[in-house]
């Protein structure tokens, strides 16, 4: 008890800059009365360093409407370039990116491994990928680039699963929705007649492409074995399940299960999930997968899965065990309880006060507007929701503490050090309503330490590196990634926590190459740049 109070006594706290720091996209997302369900599932964030200034820019994606006016064009996404302390200026045009599909998820990579960001925006309707021009532009590469998939996507990220050097792209698809002839609405929830769910729509196929370096890639869904099961796609999640040192994929599916598909090699995955544990809840009932995160919160060297679900259900945090099983253990780390009333969509494992532990945020928002017309528990616009980590194996809720008092209908969600302070800040789109810039004002914060991983014998961006990190007594361990959460791209610097620990007393990093390099002491509240083979090349 006397840890609890502590924690809470340490002061977790964001507050939302958007408005006063030059965000001023109104994501449009269907009708405001949600009647079909193409309306409902949001869109996504984005945080990368586009122009090479050194600071994180944001992108914005937006939605559309089924029924445009006549003359009034489509809503576009929005770029915003970071012009010093996390003040930010419309960039759209200037750069290109007048994207004006339905809009969901964005991923910032490097696929050509040219030192820029590439964006792929993920559409109900044709995807998109831009190349990066590296003079502050993009380019259209999307035909050419073979990526310009018609379905409703999804979640995104990119691995290198064949170690070539280049980054692959995984892409997670929703359901079949036909605009032209949407199905007939007769059902309900609670006694109130709803827009009808998934479960009305053909599931669809995942896609994995694989990259040939010269920004062209080859769709392998089929082949690779991602494709010979059918899913409501969501969420998507990259990392090192099952303990060997090939990087799998996890699927967050809505209403059917999870999928675990562990890397064989040579492009050959097989779904794990059910035989894994962490397809489906104990006694085998599949949730609504929404949002994902994988982060070690038990400090036992293995990724952990974290997915968030529908309301009246929990959101489930799986234990990895090893050997690529899990356990569920969200009841055991005090985290179902307060999640019930909760829709949750974008999560994330992130040290909000720098003492070493992984804790977790939550984004929420209902799909009803009808919830509120009825004593069903829960409500359409909700708040968010922090659980600090601990270390006792369990979590404990600082939501109203932290200041997330705000009710959004808030989707996706990326995170990163917005304001080069050193801590990790929050961009959350909410759909009919300005995005939230929660700045990250926690008291009584420890030391951190991030680092910003350059590969060179492989991908650039040192996606699949693990690095781990001793200080005050306490090993951590990451996995560099690219992607994932729920529709979102998020800070690829790695941020660890120090306590009170003036520096890292050792600091290691495992390459997707196989090498390994001991980087030793590095002092803390510094951003280092590591290149793989020379260690650290820079620092600020």
């Amino acid at each position: 008890m006397l840890l609890l109070v502590l924690l809470l006594a340490s002061g977790p706290r964001f507050v939302d800059r958007a408005l006063e720091r030059g965000l001023d996209l109104v994501v449009t997302f269907g009708s405001e009365e949600k009647n079909y369900i193409i309306e409902r599932t949001g869109t996504g964030a984005g945080l990368s360093d586009y122009d090479g200034d050194g600071d994180l820019d944001i992108y914005l994606v937006n939605g559309s409407l089924l029924d445009l006016p006549d003359g009034v064009p489509p809503p576009s996404d929005r770029l915003y370039r970071n012009d010093g302390a996390a003040r930010f200026t419309d960039v759209t045009d200037e750069a290109g990116l007048r994207e004006a599909e339905w809009g969901a998820g964005c991923l910032f990579a490097d696929f050509d491994n040219d030192g820029d960001p590439d964006l792929f925006v993920s559409n109900f309707g044709p995807d998109v990928l831009y190349r990066n021009n590296g003079d502050g532009t993009f380019i259209d590469i999307s035909g050419e680039a073979g990526v310009h998939d018609p379905r409703w996507g999804s979640g995104a990220a990119a691995g290198d699963f064949d170690s070539d050097g280049f980054l692959d792209l995984v892409v997670a698809n929703h359901a079949v929705f036909d605009r032209d002839a949407p199905p007939e609405q007769n059902c309900y929830w609670k006694g109130v007649k709803v827009s009808c769910g998934p479960l009305s729509h053909p599931p669809e196929t995942h896609l994995l492409y694989r990259n040939h370096g010269d920004l062209t890639f080859e769709d392998i869904s089929v082949a690779s074995g991602v494709a010979l099961k059918r899913g409501y796609g969501f969420g998507v999640v990259l990392d090192y399940f099952d303990d060997d040192e090939l990087l799998d994929i996890y699927v967050a599916n809505d209403l059917t299960e999870n999928f675990l598909f562990l890397n064989r090699g040579r492009f050959e995955f097989e779904d794990f999930g059910a035989l894994s544990g962490a397809a489906y809840v104990e006694g085998g009932r599949p949730q609504a997968g929404m949002g994902v995160d994988s982060g070690d919160f038990d400090s036992d060297g293995r990724p952990d899965i974290y997915v968030t679900n529908f309301s009246d259900d929990y959101n489930t945090l799986y234990r990895n065990d090893g050997s690529g099983l899990f356990s569920d253990v969200t009841y055991r780390a005090r985290l179902g309880e307060p999640t019930f009333p909760y829709l949750g969509w974008a999560t994330r494992f992130l040290d909000v006060e720098h003492d070493g532990d992984l804790d977790l945020f939550v984004v929420n928002g209902h799909i009803w507007p009808d919830v509120d017309d009825v004593a069903s528990g829960t409500w359409y616009a909700q708040s968010n929701q922090l659980f600090l980590n601990t270390r006792e194996g369990t979590f404990a809720e600082a939501s109203k503490e932290a200041g997330l008092v705000e009710k959004r209908l808030g989707r996706g969600a990326a995170f990163g050090d917005v304001d080069e302070d050193g801590d990790v800040d929050v961009v959350i789109a909410n759909m009919h309503a300005l995005p939230s810039l929660l700045i990250n004002e926690t008291a009584g914060k420890g030391r951190w330490l991030q680092l910003l991983l350059v590969g060179r014998a492989f991908n650039r961006d040192g996606v699949g590196a693990r690095v781990s990190v001793t200080a005050s007594g306490k090993k951590q361990t990451q996995t560099a990634k690219s992607g994932g959460g729920y529709l979102s791209s998020h800070d690829p610097r790695l941020h660890f926590g120090l306590g009170e620990s003036a520096s890292a007393d050792k600091v290691t990093v495992r390459w997707p190459s196989g090498g390994t390099e001991e980087l030793g002491a590095l002092r803390g509240d510094r951003v280092y740049v590591v290149l793989e083979g020379e260690g650290v090349i820079d620092s600020r």
